[in-house]
């Protein structure tokens, strides 16, 4: 729980939840963390934190799954205990894409990382410690999602991980079934189980950043693009199009029956609210390990008013520039 500061129970329906202060990261770094990250820099910071927390708890392998994806069957153990490896990863993608949707897909991966962590599973082993204290070492500083940066959340940064340490990749087309893959992996139901390529069951889709419009019953323009310029089957698009449509109205229904909120108490502040300006500051005091900030930052941090959200929303805007000039390119490339 990445908003909240107590916990009243710490399970609800059977799922065992925790505070961002009760998986071993000091509370320096946390502190550090809360001041200069948005809500998706800091939740994804978090991911090798948690894992690190299951291992010590004496699992023998611990999976992240994102939130907003849904289990269809069952996941056997992902690690390759052949090769040695103790993380399991999924590409984005398993085979190449064609040439005309190059750079719609895979221009994409180069930029946001080659492998999608909304999936990740590791080993209890001293080689995955490594990795985690690795992970974690980078993500205290560097989980930004800037639109001109060298790095995306958590996720760029595992690209470098086939060059540091033993893992594998997960070649089962029914893990991370997603919009970005769905012309290699053709949908389609097999004596009532839905499989794909008529080879193997989905293991799990992900229905990456609109499980919030989903919830609200709409889908988003961006992912209605998506599916519109895939070259998927379609039978692949009406299976898809029903799977979202149930998922949509699951999500509702958990939402009005969700006991969870009562649960914990909010914090004032999970979460910086900053402008990119104002975390910069707060980053390069960090760098040089003074954690404290100044007292017109710590204001800023804390007191809220229109003028602060237009400045955080330059952020926003920013990205949206840069994202219609590659829009812009693409069309003066087609067209040229």
């Amino acid at each position: 729980m990445i908003d909240a500061f107590e916990v009243v129970e710490s399970s609800t329906d059977g799922v065992k939840y925790w505070v961002s202060e009760q998986i071993g990261i000091p509370n320096e770094y946390l502190l550090r963390m809360r001041k200069s990250y948005d809500v998706v820099e800091f939740a994804t910071s978090l991911k090798p934190f948690l894992l690190s927390h299951l291992l010590n708890m004496g699992l023998s392998e611990a999976t992240y799954l994102d939130p907003d994806i849904k289990i269809y069957s069952h996941i056997d153990s992902s690690i390759n205990e052949q090769t040695e490896s103790v993380i399991a990863l999924t590409p984005h993608r398993l085979t190449a894409s064609k040439v005309e949707t190059v750079s719609e897909f895979e221009k994409v991966f180069l930029k946001y990382g080659a492998f999608n962590l909304g999936f990740i599973s590791v080993k209890n082993d001293v080689g995955s410690v490594e990795f985690l204290i690795w992970w974690q070492e980078h993500l205290v500083r560097d989980s930004t999602r800037r639109p001109i940066s060298e790095v995306f959340t958590d996720q760029k940064w595992i690209d470098l991980v086939p060059s540091f340490f033993k893992y594998n990749i997960v070649r089962d087309f029914g893990f991370n079934v997603a919009p970005w893959n769905l012309d290699e992996r053709k949908l389609s139901y097999e004596s009532g189980e839905l499989t794909v390529n008529s080879t193997s069951k989905v293991k799990f889709v992900h229905f990456s950043q609109i499980s919030g419009m989903l919830a609200a019953g709409d889908l988003s323009s961006e992912w209605q693009l998506k599916m519109n310029n895939s070259s998927m089957t379609q039978e692949t698009k009406e299976v898809f199009l029903q799977l979202i449509k149930d998922y949509s109205t699951e999500l509702k229904s958990v939402a009005r029956n969700s006991k969870l909120l009562i649960d914990y108490r909010l914090l004032e502040a999970p979460f910086s609210q900053l402008n990119y300006f104002w975390r910069d500051r707060i980053n390069q005091k960090n760098s040089k390990n003074l954690y404290g900030v100044s007292k017109i930052e710590n204001f800023l941090f804390t007191f809220s008013n229109p003028l602060l959200k237009a400045f955080t929303r330059l952020d926003t805007v920013n990205g949206l520039i840069w994202g219609i000039k590659s829009d812009l390119q693409r069309i003066k490339k087609r067209y040229k």
